[in-house]
This record gives structure tokens, C-alpha cells and sequence, in this order.
């Protein structure tokens, strides 16, 4: 487990709700390399983040008393998810002119009404 004192500089939200949370480490020169190499294995990994206000700014795991939390989807995407990324590559494999979002719709919108024909 990585523990790295910082502060969280800036909160936004994304189309899908989801939130977006910039924290600020260190100086990279005040970091061991063991923990930068750590911080840079992290890109596009599924992480469980904790942040717990300490005046003292320590980085004990012990002290901090942080949860073994699983992720929801172990790392992987959902399945609409990975059928909307499917979806962006084939859009973009295939050059259609019209916006990934009409596009995504209009294509999802297709596939709803070939399992209602299914439907009795």
C-alpha cells in the first residue's frame, strides 16, 4: 500500500457523475524513488483512494486505520462499459462522419429493438 501525505487541490464532475479529484503530493524531489515508481505504476489501474485530514500529516497505515476495500468490478470495466468502448473503436475504425454520441445511441437504440422483437 502506497501513503503519501498531499492535499486535494481540485473537485469536478464528469457527464457521468462521477467525480474527478486532483491530489497534490510532495515535491517529486522530497519522494524516494521507491514511491515514485509506485505513483507511476498506478496510471490506468483501478485503485481504492482513502483521504483522511491529519494535522500531523502522517503517512502510517497503522495510524491511519485505512479499510481493505475490493473494487466494485475488480479492476475491469462494467459490461456497458466495455460495449460503449467497443462501440467508440468501431465508429472510429470506420470513419462515420456523425458525433460518438448520436452514433451510440442510435446504434444501442438498434440492438434494444432486435432483443424486444425477441420478447414474447
Amino acid at each position: 500500500m502506497l501513503t503519501l501525505p498531499g492535499i486535494v487541490t481540485k473537485i469536478g464532475t464528469t457527464r457521468d457523475k462521477s467525480f474527478v479529484i486532483t491530489f497534490e503530493t510532495q515535491d517529486k524531489d522530497t519522494l524516494v524513488d521507491s514511491q515514485k515508481a509506485q505513483i507511476v505504476d498506478l496510471l490506468d489501474e483501478y485503485v481504492t483512494a482513502a483521504f483522511k485530514p491529519s494535522e500531523k500529516g502522517t503517512t502510517d497505515p497503522e495510524v491511519l486505520d485505512v479499510p481493505d476495500i475490493k473494487p466494485e468490478f475488480k479492476g475491469d470495466k462494467s459490461p456497458s462499459q466495455r460495449l460503449r468502448a467497443c462501440l467508440y473503436v468501431l465508429h472510429e475504425q470506420q470513419k462515420v462522419p456523425e458525433p460518438f454520441e448520436s452514433y451510440y445511441a442510435r446504434t444501442v437504440e438498434k440492438f434494444i429493438d432486435l432483443v424486444k422483437a425477441k420478447l414474447q
